[in-house]
Order: C-alpha cells, then structure tokens, then sequence
C-alpha cells in the first residue's frame, strides 16, 4: 500500500485524506495544532458555500488596494516595499485581468463542484453537523455566459 502525508488538518487537508484513504493510500495527516480545522477552516464558521466566488483580479481591486495601503484596518494589507517577488505577483496578478470574466465563472463551477463533494462525503461517511441549505445571491453587473447551474 502507497503511504502519502498530507499536510494541514484543514477542510481541503481532511478532505483530501479522506479521499486518499478511500482510494486505498494509507494517509497520515500532519499539523501544527492539537486538532483539525483550528486555522482558516476554524475562522471561517464552518461555512460551505458556493457563493462568493468571484475573483479579485480586476482594475478596481488594484484602485481599493492602492487606498487601503493608507488605512490601517483594511480588508487587505500590502507592504508598500517594493521586492522582486512582490513586483512579479502584480505583474502576474494583473495579467490575469482581462481573463476576470472566464476565470470567475471557473470559479463558481470548482466552488459548486466542492460544495456537492463535502455534501456526498458527509453523508457516506455518516457526519452528522448543523447544515442549512439556503441561497445567497450576489447580482453582479457583468454578461456572464453560465454553463454550471448555481444553487
């Protein structure tokens, strides 16, 4: 039998695990604190949603950024240094720009896909867990061409 680590105990780290196991990989797990999901997959609530899931790269996060550089608690800090690194992830950032259409779409259909693989995996697996099934819609002002459906 194939051994894989899998690092972070997260929802995407569990996730994978679980899948790997069920595949037939014996799985190890490994993470900094003393149980799962105690990071990101803790601040976020819980929540496994498809919503939200437009991209950012669009002129007018780049006009946002530019200002909150100014304000001390914004949503998003960028150190105004520069660095090769930093210069070469906005080059990159922005050249995504003209693609924000397609790639929010994409988005929408991983984050659909996602939501339906932890709703299967809850249930094969018996989790039991407060699970609320609502629509949240976000209208954004854009064509978009949909070829996933959004529940």
């Amino acid at each position: 039998m194939k051994k894989i680590a899998v690092i972070g105990a997260g929802i995407t780290g569990m996730s994978s695990a679980y899948t790997l196991a069920k595949r037939g990989y014996a799985v190890t797990v490994y993470d900094k604190n003393r149980y799962a999901a105690m990071e990101t997959s803790f601040a976020n609530g819980g929540q496994l949603s498809a919503s939200n899931a437009e991209v950012w790269t669009r002129w007018q996060t780049i006009f946002k950024g530019m200002k909150w550089m100014l304000k001390s608690d914004a949503p998003l800090l960028v150190n105004p240094k520069p660095s090769s690194h930093k210069i070469g992830w906005m080059l990159e950032f922005m050249s995504n720009i003209p693609h924000y259409e397609s790639n929010t779409i994409r988005t929408v259909e991983m984050a659909v896909a996602s939501r339906d693989f932890m709703t299967e995996m809850a249930e094969e697996a018996g989790i039991e867990f407060n699970r609320v099934n609502q629509v949240f819609c976000i209208f954004m002002m854009m064509r978009l061409n949909l070829r996933t459906r959004i529940v």
